[in-house]
């Protein structure tokens, strides 16, 4: 939802039902990241850190 949906953290965390909202929405995001991390390495894609993460996912919305 944060990612394909673009909702907000606080959103995130309504939409799930969660009462501290933003604070563990952004836990479930980090661990979401990690474990997908952990799969590309274990893959051998080789480390990507968050500064590339997000350069890669921002690419392209200069021109929007």
């Amino acid at each position: 939802m944060y990612y394909v949906e673009d909702m907000t953290l606080e959103d995130v965390g309504a939409r799930m039902g969660l009462e501290s909202g933003r604070k563990r929405a952004s836990r479930l995001v980090i661990t979401g990241l990690n474990r997908i991390a952990a799969v590309f390495s274990r893959w051998n894609y080789g480390e990507v850190t968050r500064e590339e993460q997000w350069e890669n996912a921002t690419i392209g919305e200069e021109t929007v």
